[in-house]
């Protein structure tokens, strides 16, 4: 679905992604991933933007990705899936993972643009990024785009969640906290 105006613009898609393979190495017959979700982006004038992504999963891997999702579990779950986050049993022998990532946009100049979210951030220039796994879960976020003439300066505030069980509060995760500052 999509609307635009004069000054703004939204559009609504749904997402699926059914797959289905095989591990001849495992104890069950097949691997699975079910992914159902809905993206919505959009704007206001030329100055606001906005994007979510909402995904319900449920999904049984490879013998060797489960094996290493249950060993960087956290003190309360069964497992985190890489690159998704923290995960649930689903049935006996496969995982269900919720996956949320929004932002918000404002660009008061055309040299600053200011983007609060919860996802991943991607630095530098290729494939992958300069400073960041490609396996790291969403997590909330402040970036501050600035640029002028041929440069460019990035400050990104992130706040991270510490699983690891020796370090978990009365059954809550501790926060870390990262400031990344890139000129380009």
């Amino acid at each position: 679905m999509q609307l635009q105006g004069k000054d703004y613009w939204f559009t609504v898609d749904p997402i699926f992604d059914l797959q289905a393979g095989k591990d001849t190495d495992a104890d069950f017959s097949n691997t699975f991933n079910n992914t159902r979700g809905i993206y919505i982006q959009g704007g206001l004038g030329n100055k606001f933007s906005f994007s979510a992504s909402v995904y319900e999963n449920q999904g049984r891997f490879a013998q060797y990705f489960n094996a290493y999702a249950e060993s960087i579990a956290p003190s309360d779950g069964p497992a985190i899936v890489p690159g998704r986050g923290i995960a649930k049993r689903f049935k006996d022998d496969a995982f269900d993972y919720p996956v949320a990532e929004a932002y918000l946009s404002y660009t008061p100049s055309k040299f600053i643009n200011v983007q609060f979210g919860h996802g991943k951030n991607f630095i530098g220039d290729g494939y992958r990024s300069l400073l960041q796994s490609d396996v790291a879960s969403p997590y909330p976020y402040l970036k501050l785009n600035t640029k002028f003439w041929k440069i460019k300066y990035t400050n990104t505030y992130t706040w991270l969640k510490d699983v690891r069980p020796e370090v978990t509060e009365d059954g809550a995760f501790l926060t870390k906290y990262i400031a990344n500052h890139y000129l380009s």
